[in-house]
């Protein structure tokens, strides 16, 4: 078999063993909703950004097409739309691994495609994995050729990522920057720089040509994507920060399976930190030396250090995975070009070792044998969910059947509860989790006010325990007109759950 179609039989293959089976397990309320709802508001004509809050558009676009295909805007139709997208990265990580050898160690490429698996998660942010593979490629061809198409490829990347995320963009950007340093170290990297300026600036270009169009054909969209980028200077950063859970933090009193995993993604920060300073050190050091330097370590070198800021600016297994892509890449390249007994060897000693670690990241991990999960019906189909998340769903599906004619509000994490019932939020904010300006809140408050929801259910919980996270907190004004507008109906039931009703 070709080398092409054995790396994507063997991506598809992995990616389905690993993957598929677990479609009808487990619910993630906030963020998994949060990109599932957009996705199938899109279905409905609605546009990211301007008619709903939402990451940058390119993510809804491949979902919504895959929904399209299948012809459902159901939870099951938007995890096989980022399925497809799974096989597409594992495709394309196993291809920048395999680079120009004819690679056909089967056990290698199976172990590589479970490790690269191990930590695409969670499974509804696979674009951002994909945007950082199309990155380290892009860049592997500059580095491995510097001719002037190797750029146009390069910055074509850059702004395909940033359609995905506009900080993917950024990392690009920051990246190309190192890159032209370690080129510059010799005569012919200069000029390949002088040559390559051009075609790199107008891959870009073309690379992000669809959000320029809806910036310049879509009436109200400009002038969201602008605001969008103005809350971050606002809010005066990306995330929402955590310490970073070094391993000696660990507490003792964990079972000795958490103890460990909690330890083996410490140890992952410190390496990334390492691999970032000392990656692109080497590979300057090797170019002064007039060393050949694989152009897939070069390009993991040079995009190192802006994807540690992702994984450190929420320090979490979730974001250290987005950010460990280039590290992964670096380490699977080297191991493809040992000798077949080691290369298999390392790489399915990895691989078990990453599944292991990693297993509870699973979607499905809480459901899979927990007795406690219960099948539900999730906008249409059947999942067998966390009972917290069913009880939920079935309190605000109870509600919403209170008062039909007027709709049903939830706040702050429960992005899901529209598509989960069928309903548009009435708000354009349907994830609640920063403070904002007074100007917004009052915005929101007219939304609300014009629809005259029926119940609006606010979640009492902390983000990370933080009290200035509390819906009560960042969001003061929307809160003191709940007061004043609507009466308190708490169910005994649900503790950490205020419900207001609207007043007759």
């Amino acid at each position: 078999m070709k080398p092409f179609l054995l790396r994507a039989a063997t991506a598809l293959a992995i990616t389905m063993l690993l993957n598929a089976w677990q479609i009808h397990y487990g619910m993630e309320l906030a963020d998994e909703g949060f990109a599932w709802y957009g996705a199938r508001q899109i279905l409905g004509g609605e546009v990211p950004l301007r008619d709903f809050m939402a990451y940058d558009p390119g993510r809804y676009y491949l979902a919504a097409l895959v929904m399209h295909l299948i012809g459902s805007g159901g939870i099951v139709a938007f995890r096989w739309s980022q399925l497809v997208l799974l096989v597409i990265a594992v495709f394309t990580g196993l291809s920048i691994i395999g680079g120009t050898r004819r690679l056909r160690d089967l056990p290698f490429l199976i172990a590589a495609a479970c490790m690269l698996l191990a930590w695409m998660i969670p499974y509804y942010k696979t674009p951002d994995i994909l945007a950082a593979l199309l990155l380290i490629a892009g860049f592997a061809h500059v580095a491995a050729a510097g001719r002037r198409s190797a750029f146009l490829l390069a910055g074509i990347a850059i702004g395909a990522a940033a359609v995905l995320g506009r900080n993917h963009g950024v990392y690009g950007v920051v990246g190309s920057a190192l890159l032209a340093v370690w080129l510059a170290l010799r005569p012919e990297g200069r000029s390949a720089l002088r040559t390559g300026a051009v075609p790199w600036a107008g891959g870009i270009v073309i690379g992000y040509l669809p959000v320029l169009l809806m910036l310049a054909v879509i009436p109200g969209f400009a002038a969201a994507f602008v605001e969008s980028i103005r809350f971050h200077f606002d809010y005066g950063a990306t995330n929402i920060a955590l310490p970073v859970p070094w391993p000696w933090w660990v507490p003792a009193t964990l079972p000795w399976e958490a103890a460990t995993r909690a330890v083996l993604v410490g140890i992952g920060f410190i390496i990334l930190a390492l691999f970032a300073v000392a990656a692109f050190a080497l590979a300057v050091y090797a170019r002064l030396r007039g060393r050949a330097v694989s152009p897939v370590l070069v390009a993991s070198a040079c995009l190192a250090a802006p994807y540690a800021h992702y994984a450190y600016s929420r320090a979490d297994t979730v974001h250290l995975a987005f950010g460990m892509m280039p590290l992964l890449i670096a380490v699977l390249a080297s191991l493809a070009s040992l000798r077949a007994p080691w290369r298999d060897g390392c790489a399915i000693g990895l691989a078990v070792l990453t599944l292991w670690a990693l297993a509870t990241e699973r979607m499905s991990h809480d459901c899979e044998r927990d007795p406690r999960c219960v099948w539900t019906d999730v906008g249409g189909d059947h999942l067998r969910i966390q009972p917290e998340s069913a009880w939920i769903i079935d309190l605000l599906r109870r509600l919403a059947a209170v008062d039909p004619g007027h709709p049903i509000v939830a706040v702050p994490f429960f992005p899901s509860i529209y598509p989960a019932l069928g309903l548009r939020s009435p708000l354009w904010e349907i994830y609640v989790l920063f403070p904002r300006r007074a100007d917004f809140e009052n915005k929101e408050i007219a939304r609300m006010a014009a629809v005259s929801p029926g119940f609006v259910v606010v979640s009492t919980i902390r983000l990370d325990g933080r009290e200035d996270l509390a819906f009560q907190s960042t969001h003061k004004l929307t809160y003191r007109w709940l007061q004043e507008n609507f009466d308190r109906a708490d169910d005994p039931g649900y503790p950490d759950l205020q419900i207001f009703r609207r007043r007759p």
